[in-house]
């Protein structure tokens, strides 16, 4: 690595030209740590000061050969010192820190002789004795990452076990990517951690997995992509709590990888490490065969196991907490979470969870034996492939060496279902009576307020309840109850239908039966803590949903004074309209800015859930948000006060809008009516004993 620099020490102002070793915090003799007030607008933003902290106290002239060895230079403060509150938070915390270094000092860029400038965590500059040891503070000269960038310049080593991984920074993070956690395993079993040695490229994404879409990916796909803003010297202390990403699409498609999901702004914003993964899907992550064959499956489930696994091992050389790991992930990745909330093996790998759209299929509900799994999904699979000839062991050697393309070209759906294996999944749902095995961790929970918009089949043009219900597969029942399923009465009867519709899928497919778990999990205290919300408010992405007729109905309306789209107009909040308002990658994906709240409805969010990521809780600290200056979501939460709890005798959400309410769950006699209520997992036919097939 070669550049020219320019290097400030006290009296001498030189261009040097460097060639040196990839950095580490080794060779460095400090952590690193990017800081800046990051309020998502990006290359827009007028707050675009940001630094390396070098925690390490030294003397002036070590801070400065520091800087100088990651590629920058001892930074220069802002001449507005308002521009600097972003160091302030640097002395956040540190009470309840006893190995942490005061920051009341730290070296900045000095160019006079024998004086050596200095800056303090409120912004006051000052000077100190060139010998004295202080931290640092460094320039952040790499920009934001973009989707069709390749600058890996500002490359970064971590060792980790054996093994020294290469990553890179932007501006936001340093960015560790395509590390392979777990073993690639023969088809149809299960991975287990990987124990790297020597040198490891982590620059570029892995292979994603083998799927239904466009039929891409590879079998060896076990990969992991971190974003985090902070190395640390020693694994003894600073750790920033975990936030790990389980990607969604039905266990038949996504990855880690997907742009929607790349964790920078979470994790700078939020002062956590962020983690994707992507896990194996369809028939290689799922398929089961008879009790004799070792086909369980369950694989796609061992491979996030496995990822956790890997994490205990290695995240604290990252700068994470291995102690404080959140699970998070939406549709089939909150489906993953539920199956890990009762997985033995997932025991003791995570501290939390957020479940956001948990689909409600019937064999998501309650998870099916492995023979049931044989008859309706196997051997279809088994007789479109050829591989049916009566011996077992030859059909299992058959599908072990079929072609992998091929498994998502047969006319059948791909295995994507988990099931009671015994090992993974002991029992078809939570055992909230305590019968069996729960992972008992904080939860947060939730939907979008008009999920199945967008997959519905098709809009009838018709005022008939009955005829617009069964053509999307939806029981009829509604249409004999207008007093619980009212039709509106407006001048456009088909779309009054077309609302009842949709609020019938929603209901039926998502936000009943994620309620009910809610409220199984208070009433039982089966859970520490629960949390529930609705988003009202959503940004769809444009790669979702591809093929389905109904997509334009996400949009916000598009009007004279909002040529992007209005979102405090109505329009359908639908299934994945959340996602890049989590990850504040909306911007990053070129969409635009469509009213003045869509940033800060965004910061909002992104504080929640890395609150809860870091106390469990998605009241964010009034002081952690005071003093990194998140003015705006100081404002929402002042305005709409505290999101409350779901307990035993308050079913209560948070409405997720700007500004957000708090509100009582929606819909509890239409649930009744759907043959889903509150008590849903709570009723003697849903309290399974732990059943192995």
């Amino acid at each position: 690595m070669s550049r020219s620099l320019f290097l400030a020490l006290p009296g001498v102002l030189s261009l040097l030209t460097v060639t040196s070793a990839i950095p580490s915090v080794s060779s460095v003799g400090s952590d690193l740590q990017i800081l800046l007030h990051n309020d998502l607008y990006g290359n827009q933003s007028a707050r675009g000061e940001a630094v390396i902290v070098l925690r390490t106290a030294q003397t002036q002239e070590d801070a400065a050969k520091a800087c100088v060895a990651i590629g920058e230079s001892l930074w220069s403060p802002a001449s507005d010192p308002k521009l600097n509150d972003f160091l302030a938070y640097l002395s956040y915390g540190m009470e309840d820190e006893s190995d942490s270094i005061p920051i009341d000092q730290l070296w900045v860029s000095s160019t006079s002789k024998g004086v050596c400038n200095t800056i303090t965590s409120s912004g006051q500059t000052g000077s100190a004795d060139c010998t004295a040891r202080l931290p640092g503070l460094c320039t952040q000269s790499a920009a934001l990452y973009s989707v069709n960038g390749t600058d890996t310049e500002y490359q970064t080593q971590v060792s980790a076990g054996d093994a020294v991984y290469t990553g890179y920074r932007d501006k936001l993070s340093f960015r560790f990517l395509g590390i392979r956690y777990g073993s690639y395993p023969e088809r149809f079993t299960y991975s287990s951690p990987v124990s790297a040695s020597g040198e490891v490229s982590a620059l570029q994404f892995g292979s994603v997995c083998r799927q239904r879409t466009a039929l891409i990916g590879s079998e060896d796909c076990l990969y992991l992509n971190i974003y985090t803003p902070f190395i640390p010297a020693s694994t003894g202390g600073n750790l920033k709590p975990v936030m790990l990403y389980i990607h969604g699409g039905a266990f038949l498609s996504g990855s880690g990888s997907d742009a929607v999901f790349d964790g920078g702004n979470l994790a700078s914003r939020g002062d956590v490490v962020v983690i994707t993964i992507n896990y194996r899907l369809g028939t290689f992550g799922f398929l089961v065969y008879g009790n004799n064959t070792g086909l369980n499956g369950n694989y796609g489930i061992g491979d996030m196991v496995t990822a956790l696994e890997w994490v205990q091992r290695n995240i604290a050389s990252f700068g994470g907490d291995p102690d404080h790991v959140t699970v998070f992930g939406q549709s089939a990745g909150a489906e993953g979470i539920r199956a890990l909330l009762q997985s033995p093996p997932a025991a003791g790998l995570f501290s939390a969870a957020i479940m956001e759209s948990d689909p409600r299929p019937a064999v998501y509900t309650r998870y099916l034996k492995r023979d049931q799994e044989v008859a309706l999904q196997t051997m279809p699979i088994l007789t479109l492939s050829g591989c049916v000839s009566g011996d077992v062991d030859a059909e299992v050697a058959c599908l072990r060496n079929y072609d992998a393309a091929s498994f998502f070209s047969l006319a059948t759906i791909p295995a994507n279902n988990p099931v009671v294996d015994g090992h993974y999944v002991l029992s078809p749902a939570i055992p909230f009576n305590g019968t069996g095995h729960v992972n008992k961790v904080p939860l947060l929970i939730g939907h979008m307020r008009d999920e199945s918009a967008s997959d519905l089949a098709q809009w009838l043009q018709t005022d008939n309840l009955t005829l617009s219900l069964a053509s999307n597969g939806l029981p009829t029942l509604p249409a004999a109850e207008p007093d619980v399923f009212p039709i509106a009465k407006t001048d456009n009867s088909t779309t009054a239908i077309w609302n009842v519709t949709v609020q019938v899928s929603t209901e039926s497919t998502f936000s009943c039966l994620d309620q009910a778990t809610a409220y199984a999990a208070a009433t039982t205290s089966i859970f520490p803590e629960v949390y529930y919300y609705q988003f009202n408010r959503s940004y769809q992405i444009t790669t979702y949903p591809s093929g389905f007729p109904n997509k334009q109905l996400c949009n916000a309306p598009v009007t004279p004074t909002h040529p992007h789209g209005d979102p405090d107009g109505e329009y359908y909040k639908c299934h994945s309209g959340e996602l890049t308002t989590v990850f504040g990658t909306w911007r990053l994906l070129g969409l635009p800015e469509r009213d003045d709240n869509d940033t800060p409805f965004t910061q909002a969010v992104i504080d929640r859930w890395s609150s809860f990521g870091k106390t469990y809780n998605p009241n964010p600290d009034p002081t952690y948000l005071a003093i990194r200056g998140y003015t705006n979501t100081t404002l929402e939460i002042t305005t709409s006060g505290a999101w409350d709890p779901v307990t035993a005798d308050s079913q209560t959400l948070r409405q997720l809008q700007w500004p957000s309410r708090q509100d009582l769950f929606p819909a509890k006699d239409r649930c009744v009516a759907l043959g889903q209520p509150l008590d849903y997992f709570l009723q003697p036919s849903a309290q399974v004993a732990a059943s192995i097939p």
